[in-house]
C-alpha cells in the first residue's frame, strides 16, 4: 500500500529553480533515499513535504490525504515526523525525557510539564527507543550523546507520532473493555449500592467510554466533517465505479470538496463489502487460511491478496457459514460458562475469561486477527482462564451482601 505520494513537486526562488518536477512513492515498510550533491533541491523538498515550505506545483499526499495547505504542527500529527542534519535534542534532560515530551505533545499535554511529567508514557518512551537501539541509554542525557546516537533518539521522537496512530483501533477497544469492567463491577455491587449512586456510576462509564472514542477519532479523524463521511461511505461502498481498493497503483477516489479519500477508511468499507459478496458466492468457505479474502478475490476478479482488515469475515471466507456458526457458538458457550460462574461466585478466573472473550469479539470486526499468533494466543490465553475457573468449582458461592 502506498504511504507516502509525491507527484511532479516544484519550487523556485526567483530565477532559481530549486525543485523541478519531483515524483515518487514510497510504500508501507519500505525506506527510501534522496541523495545529491549540494544544492540539489534535497531541504527544499523535504521542507514542502513537511509543510515549511509551499510547493509551486505539484501534490503531496499522506496515505490518500493531501498535505498541501497544512501547517509542519497538523502534518506531525497525522503521523510525518522529521529529523534535520543539526540535532534538535533538549541536551539537559535524558533520553527518554526527550521522547516523552513528543508523546506529550501529542497528546496534547505540554500543560503537565511539572516533576510528574517524567512519569508519563515511560512505557512508550521505553518502546521507541528499543525500535532504535537507544533502550540501554534512555536514562544518560543527550548532551553526552554521540553525534549517532543523538540521531537515534531524533528517529525515537519523529516516530512518536506514527507510534500514537496506529493505536487508534486499540483505544476503541479499551474503551469497550473498560465500559464492560465498569458494568461487571457494578453489577457485583449491585446490592451495596444506593439506586442514585448506581444510576450516577453507570453513567459516568458511558461517558468514559464515549471519551475514549472520541481520543481515538482525534487521534487520526476519519473525515473532516460530516459531510466528507457520507461521501466517503458512498464511493467506498461503490466498488464498481472506484477500483482502488484493489489496486494500490491507482490513486485513491477524490471527494466532491476536492479533498482525497482517508485510504483506510476507504479501503475497509470496500473490502468489507467485497468481503460480503465473496462470503455469499462461497457460502461453504474457499479454504481456511490468512489470505482468504486474497484467494477469494483472485477467483473472482483474477487479482487481488491479503486480508479484509475483519478477522469474521475472512473466516466467514475461509470456512463459510458452517465455520461462523461453529465459531460464533463457541465464543458464546464459553461466555455463557462464564457468566454463569462470575454472577454466583465472582470468580476472578471467570471474570477474565469474560474480558478476553469480550476484547477479541470486539477487535475482531475491526482487524484480522483470527489468523497465526494472534489467534494462538487467545486460544491459550482462553483456555488457561478456563482451566482456572474450573478449578476454583462451582461450590465458591458469592459473598453475601
Amino acid at each position: 500500500m502506498t504511504v507516502l505520494a509525491i507527484r511532479n513537486l516544484a519550487k523556485a526562488y526567483g530565477g532559481v529553480q530549486a525543485v523541478r518536477d519531483v515524483s515518487f512513492v514510497v510504500a508501507a515498510g519500505e525506506l527510501l533515499a534522496m541523495i545529491g550533491p549540494n544544492g540539489a533541491g534535497k531541504t527544499t523538498c523535504f521542507n514542502m513535504l513537511n509543510g515549511q515550505v509551499t510547493p509551486d506545483a505539484g501534490s503531496v499526499e499522506f496515505e490518500g490525504r493531501s498535505l498541501l495547505g497544512l501547517t509542519p504542527r497538523q502534518i506531525w500529527r497525522l503521523g510525518v515526523g522529521r529529523t534535520f542534519q543539526i540535532t534538535a535534542t533538549f541536551g539537559s534532560m535524558t533520553v527518554r525525557e526527550n521522547v516523552q515530551m513528543a508523546l506529550l505533545s501529542h497528546h496534547r499535554r505540554l500543560w503537565s510539564m511539572t516533576a510528574l511529567a517524567t512519569r508519563s508514557f515511560v512505557g512508550d518512551a521505553d518502546a521507541l527507543l528499543a525500535r532504535v537501539g537507544m533502550r540501554e541509554q534512555a536514562d544518560r542525557p543527550c548532551a553526552v550523546l554521540a553525534y549517532g546516537d543523538l540521531k537515534r533518539v531524533e528517529l525515537a521522537v519523529a516516530l512518536a507520532s506514527v507510534f500514537i496512530e496506529r493505536m487508534r483501533n486499540g483505544i476503541i477497544v479499551l474503551a469497550l473493555l473498560l465500559l464492560a469492567t465498569g458494568l461487571l463491577s457494578l453489577f457485583a455491587l449491585r446490592p451495596r449500592l444506593r439506586k442514585t449512586a448506581l444510576v450516577t456510576a453507570t453513567v459516568a462509564l458511558f461517558l468514559i467510554a464515549i471519551g475514549g472514542l472520541g481520543v481515538a477519532t482525534a487521534i487520526k479523524p476519519i473525515a473532516s466533517n460530516f459531510k466528507d463521511l457520507v461521501a466517503s461511505v458512498s464511493i467506498a461502498w461503490d466498488t464498481e465505479r472506484y477500483t482502488a481498493w484493489r489496486d494500490d497503483k491507482q490513486a485513491p477516489p477524490v471527494l466532491p470538496s476536492g479533498e482525497t479519500i482517508d485510504t483506510s477508511v476507504y479501503q475497509r468499507i470496500a473490502w468489507f463489502k467485497q468481503g460480503l459478496l465473496i462470503a455469499r458466492e462461497h457460502p461453504l468457505g474457499v479454504g481456511f487460511g490468512r489470505n482468504a479474502f486474497g484467494h477469494g478475490l483472485k477467483a473472482k476478479y483474477g487479482e487481488g491478496g491479503g486480508h479484509s482488515h475483519s478477522g469474521l469475515l475472512d473466516l466467514a471466507i475461509g470456512t463459510g457459514v458452517p465455520g461462523i456458526i461453529l465459531w460464533l457458538g463457541f465464543l458464546a458457550s464459553l461466555g455463557y460458562l462464564a457468566w454463569k460462574q462470575y454472577r454466583h461466585t465472582r470468580s476472578f478466573a471467570a471474570l477474565l475469561l469474560l474480558l478476553l472473550l469480550l476484547d477479541f469479539g470486539a477487535r475482531m470486526f475491526l482487524d484480522s486477527i483470527i489468523r497465526d499468533h494472534m489467534l494462538q494466543q487467545f486460544m491459550f490465553l482462553v483456555g488457561l482462564a478456563a482451566v482456572m475457573m474450573v478449578a476454583e468449582g462451582p461450590e465458591k458461592r458469592k459473598p453475601s451482601a
